[in-house]
């Protein structure tokens, strides 16, 4: 006797010689993708083991089987494609984090670069130097005037 010999329905499922499932309220799942499909194959596979016995009580289980069996393979090929976005997605997003990285510490460098032609101590240096230490985090800020000789 194999595990699929058993009922896969309580007693309420089918009345007499009435074929009518019970259906069960929707609800989400935890499950991983992985052991959704595992579980349509495995109930396809008793389907098919007990289609005989099915069918005696009216109830052909091999339009569901066909269709969860599409919905399986739409479920598998959605998910391949959004993992592969979300793979390509963090690389974008680290490729643009280290451009930003990148981006300040040539700017930063930019300013030294200024602000030691200019003298450290001079008007024009110290506006320059207050363009760096003036950076919030916060967005764009508005820099400080340029001072007129």
């Amino acid at each position: 006797m194999s595990r699929f010999d058993q009922s896969y329905f309580d007693s309420s499922t089918f009345d007499g010689e009435e074929a009518e499932p019970v259906l069960r309220k929707k609800k989400m799942t935890s499950l991983q993708l992985d052991d959704v499909l595992g579980f349509v194959r495995l109930l396809q596979g008793a389907a098919t083991e007990n289609q005989v016995k099915l069918l005696a009580k009216q109830y052909d289980p091999s339009l569901t089987s066909t269709k969860l069996g599409a919905d399986s393979e739409t479920a598998s090929t959605s998910h391949a494609t959004a993992t592969n976005s979300q793979i390509a997605t963090t690389a974008l997003f680290t490729t643009a984090e280290n451009k930003k990285q990148q981006l300040y510490t040539d700017a930063s460098n930019w300013c030294d670069q200024m602000v030691s032609a200019l003298g450290k101590e001079t008007p024009e240096g110290k506006a320059i130097r207050a363009i760096r230490t003036n950076l919030s985090g916060r967005g764009p800020n508005k820099p400080p005037a340029t001072p007129t000789p």
